[in-house]
């Protein structure tokens, strides 16, 4: 009889476990989900920005050297009509 009380036991011990187990489970993924989509989006506006930066840096790096181009041709052509 005290076997049977102690093995009842172990198996009330392993289902509270368990049970604790899948609430502890639940109540992470219920308050983490949020954090994890917010990072997600954070992390996806930070990508954008990003990209968006490098994007400007090229057109504006381009524009220099456009404005130079025309610049110098434009010098060039001027000092040809002035000789």
């Amino acid at each position: 009889m005290a076997q049977e009380l102690i093995e009842q036991t172990r198996k009330q011990q392993e289902t509270f476990q368990a049970l604790v187990s899948t609430s502890v489970e639940a109540y992470v993924n219920l308050f983490y989900t949020p954090f994890a989509y917010y990072k997600q989006t954070l992390d996806l506006a930070e990508t954008a920005t990003r990209q968006g930066l490098e994007s400007f840096q090229q057109a504006t790096r381009q524009g220099l050297e456009t404005f130079r181009d025309v610049t110098r041709q434009a010098r060039e052509d001027y000092q040809n009509v002035a000789q």
